[in-house]
C-alpha cells in the first residue's frame, strides 16, 4: 500500500469517520435484573442513569433489597417473583441474575430453551462482575464526552 492509500484508509476507531445525525438516536437495551443487593445494586444504579438503557423490571424477594428500593423510587416495576421476569423475557435484551440461589441460572436457561428464546443474553454473577469491573471508571471518563448527559442518582436513590 503506497502512502496516497494509507491515507485514505478509514479508521474503524474513529468515530469521527462515522458522524450521528443530531435526529439519530441509540437503539434501547431492554433489561431484567433478578437480585438487587449490594453485589447488584453499583451496576443497577449505573444502568438506570443512561436514557438508551429501558430496565423492565427488578426482581428480588427482599423488598428492602437496595438496588429494588432504588428501581421503585424511580417507577422502575419491581418483584419478589421471578416469574414476572419470565413472562417478558421475549422482550429483554439482556437478563442479568446476580442471585443467591444457584438454581435460578437453571431455570432461566430451561425457559429460554422452553420457549426457544434466542434473543435475550443472560449474564450470571460472574458475567455481571466482569462488566463493573470493565466499566468501573466508565463514569469518569464519560464526562469527558462533550454533549453527553446522565441522570444521577443520589445516595436516597432519588434520580435528578
Amino acid at each position: 500500500m503506497n502512502d496516497e492509500e494509507s491515507t485514505d484508509a478509514i479508521d474503524a476507531d474513529d468515530e469521527s469517520a462515522y458522524p450521528l445525525d443530531a435526529d439519530e438516536e441509540l437503539e434501547t437495551v431492554k433489561v431484567g435484573v433478578i437480585g438487587a443487593g449490594r453485589r447488584m445494586t453499583p451496576l443497577l444504579s449505573r444502568m438506570l442513569e443512561y436514557d438508551y438503557i429501558e430496565v423492565r423490571v427488578v426482581v428480588d424477594k427482599d423488598e428492602t433489597a437496595p438496588g429494588r428500593m432504588i428501581a421503585e423510587s424511580l417507577g422502575v416495576p419491581t418483584s419478589g417473583d421471578v416469574q414476572q421476569l419470565l413472562q417478558m423475557t421475549d422482550e429483554l435484551d439482556f437478563v442479568f441474575c446476580v442471585n443467591d440461589d444457584d438454581r435460578m441460572r437453571d431455570v432461566l436457561i430451561d425457559h429460554f430453551r422452553r420457549t426457544n428464546n434466542r434473543r435475550t443474553m443472560l449474564f450470571n454473577e460472574l458475567a455481571t462482575r466482569f462488566i463493573m469491573s470493565l466499566t468501573k471508571d466508565a463514569r469518569e471518563l464519560m464526562q469527558l464526552i462533550p454533549g453527553y448527559q446522565a441522570r444521577r442518582i443520589d445516595e436516597a436513590g432519588i434520580g435528578y
